[in-house]
């Protein structure tokens, strides 16, 4: 499935601090370096629109036991339900899932990732261009913009 998305996956193709690091690209935009068969990420390169950004570790001890206290919240912080986020995010994953169920729906799913761009910037070898495409990429924007307005709406002022 990472193919759909111009992903890939490399196994044991990188070593960092001593370790085998699995190593996941997504579209030439990210690539992570896991932790050889987890989802422990040692590094993560993403650049987007002329933005880069690396997160690596810089040390792993694997000979001092976690204290149960780095699990809990720092103290006077109180996790809370942002329900207007939680609306958000499920309306989020119900419209990839929509996306996704067509028997096209990975191919469209990979288009809409490359035609994140605003209005009237498709530029010709970048997936846009034909008329269907330019229709998805318009309503992908109003879809966008209809959920900035609604999060904007319910800003306290």
């Amino acid at each position: 499935m990472m193919g759909n998305f111009g992903g890939a996956v490399k196994q044991n193709s990188a070593k960092l601090l001593g370790f085998d690091c699995d190593v996941t690209t997504v579209g030439g935009i990210s690539t992570v370096y896991l932790l050889h068969g987890t989802d422990i990420p040692l590094k993560s390169e993403v650049a987007v629109m002329g933005m880069a950004s690396t997160v690596a570790a810089t040390k792993i001890d694997t000979s001092t036991a976690v204290p149960d206290a780095a699990f809990l919240p720092p103290a006077g912080i109180t996790a809370q339900l942002n329900a207007e986020s939680e609306t958000i995010m499920a309306d989020t994953i119900q419209n990839v899932m929509d996306t996704l169920k067509p028997p096209d729906g990975a191919k469209a799913m990979q288009s809409f990732g490359q035609n994140m761009m605003p209005t009237g910037a498709v530029q010709p070898g970048m997936g846009g261009g034909g008329s269907a495409d330019q229709a998805e990429q318009q309503q992908m924007i109003r879809d966008t913009e209809a959920a900035m307005n609604k999060m904007n709406q319910k800003k306290p002022q």
